[in-house]
């Protein structure tokens, strides 16, 4: 980090700046190979605070190696910060450090669940009513990642009988519940002092028939380096081959290959950034119709930084490029005619964006063709959509019970899906036509909300259908329907 990205930062709206201290005494730091100069820590406060931030995010761990006096160490620092800068507020996270597998602190002790509680209290009580917000991860939590982390087979059995039990999405605050596991534990003679303790260098581990490649003699060495106070050089400037995976060579082979060439700030500063919008009409099948929507996201937004496309971002507290999609296509439904409109900083013929855009994306998940907007005001592309069209694939096998379904609900037989918990009459605005031997095609018309495909499809024909691909968008224009793609 350095003071010139603040200044890049405050640009737009000012982010959240925060600062991973870990232990709030200098031993402490320097036994986690992290030492972190105050001074450096003033002068970026003394810049973040010029360019108007008034508050600021520090993170701490309780239970570190060699750290036994933790809680006062992280009060005198936050006081330090406070004294120095009475205007400025403070979130102050805490966390309690887990010692994990394969690391040089596989041997430490954990802290107790009563040592991890009171801790935290501690620190809680001593800043109410101040400018230090404490916030802080459940310690019960941390106390059950322990056991996960150094256990046995007998934890992998436990995990199990607490998910038969009730246990789901425990990662989430609300849905964690502690005596599920608290009564599975006991009841298996799962205890502290077996999994949490410290351990000798001797001691048989439960992970030891685990080769990540990394010695056991390498994390020995950095444990007594810990407990010496003693840096560790980044094995990237010096490789002395001791820790088992590194080998000749490792450290000077470089790819020649690279996807993204910065762009400079004197030819950003040259460039005249204008309003440019473009419909990118794409596939998606293959293994890649399992892809979700977020990642599908992600998935463009990596495509054009590696294309090199200047995309136009948001000037929102957390800027993002300028994309809408026409929808989020539903898991497993592979698609000829998805919709992506994009705005960007500088014109790119069509023809040359598709070009660059053809260099790097996926077989699976391709662009069919690109145009330019006429007009440069945002559409709703969800609103826009009137008709979806989709082909429905199915065992030929299956063609007599298929047949007799489309025949009987295109002659009135009245079918029905739940949503939201009342019942939609499909007959108002699914039809149902050419249907072949192995495949046949339906047409939606809009409503809102909108069932899913899987409920219409299932509510239709129950379990025969195998495939569904969607074929066709349309918005509805002076009576007649036109692709999606050529919406304005």
């Amino acid at each position: 980090f350095n003071t010139d990205i603040l200044d890049r930062i405050s640009e737009v709206r000012k982010s959240g700046l925060t600062f991973a201290i870990e232990s709030g005494s200098e031993t402490g730091q320097k036994a986690i190979n992290k030492f972190i100069d105050i001074d450096k820590i003033y002068s970026i406060l003394d810049k973040a605070i010029e360019k108007g931030w008034k508050l600021v995010k520090f993170y701490f761990m309780l239970g570190l190696p060699d750290d036994s006096d933790d809680v006062n160490n992280i009060k005198s620092y936050i006081d330090n910060i406070l004294k120095k800068y009475r205007k400025l507020f403070i979130n102050l996270n805490i966390a309690v450090f887990v010692p994990k597998p394969h690391t040089p602190y596989q041997w430490d002790k954990q802290l107790t669940l009563q040592e991890s509680i009171e801790k935290i209290d501690n620190i809680k009580k001593y800043y109410r009513g101040s400018r230090v917000k404490v916030k802080s991860h459940d310690p019960h939590m941390s106390y059950i990642e322990g056991f996960i982390s150094r256990g046995d087979a007998a934890i992998g059995k436990v995990i199990y009988e607490v998910y038969k039990n009730g246990a789901l999405f425990d990662g989430w605050n609300d849905k964690f519940n502690f005596k599920l596991y608290e009564k599975v534990f006991e009841e298996n003679n799962i205890v502290y002092d077996k999994y949490l303790t410290a351990k000798d260098f001797d001691s048989v581990l439960s992970w030891d028939c685990v080769d990540n490649l990394v010695t056991k003699k390498f994390l020995v060495k950095e444990k007594r380096l810990s407990l010496e106070k003693k840096e560790s050089i980044l094995c990237k400037e010096k490789c002395d081959k001791e820790c088992g995976v590194c080998g000749d060579g490792i450290n000077t082979n470089r790819s020649d290959f690279d996807y993204v060439k910065p762009v400079s700030d004197d030819i950003n500063k040259s460039v005249e950034k204008t309003k440019n919008r473009y419909f990118i009409e794409f596939n998606k099948s293959g293994l890649l119709k399992y892809l979700s929507h977020i990642d599908t996201i992600r998935y463009f937004e990596n495509l054009f930084k590696r294309s090199g496309i200047m995309i136009s971002h948001t000037e929102g507290f957390n800027p993002h490029p300028r994309m809408q999609f026409s929808g989020a296509l539903s898991l497993g439904v592979s698609s000829e005619c998805e919709v992506l409109e994009i705005f960007t900083d500088v014109f790119y013929e069509p023809d040359y964006l598709l070009k660059k855009i053809k260099r790097n994306e996926h077989k699976d998940l391709f662009v069919n063709r690109i145009r330019a907007a006429i007009s440069t005001k945002k559409l709703s592309l969800i609103e826009t959509v009137k008709i979806t069209e989709y082909i429905l694939f199915f065992n030929k096998l299956y063609y007599t019970e298929i047949k007799h379904a489309s025949d009987e609900f295109n002659c009135g037989r009245t079918i029905n899906v739940m949503l939201k918990d009342k019942l939609v009459k499909l007959n108002d605005f699914v039809m149902i036509e050419n249907v072949k031997d192995t495949n046949l095609k339906i047409t939606i018309n809009k409503i809102v909300p909108s069932p899913r495909i899987f409920d219409i499809v299932g509510a239709l024909f129950g379990e025969f259908i195998d495939d569904v691909h969607k074929c066709g968008m349309y918005y509805v224009h002076d009576g007649e329907k036109h692709p999606l793609y050529d919406a304005e």
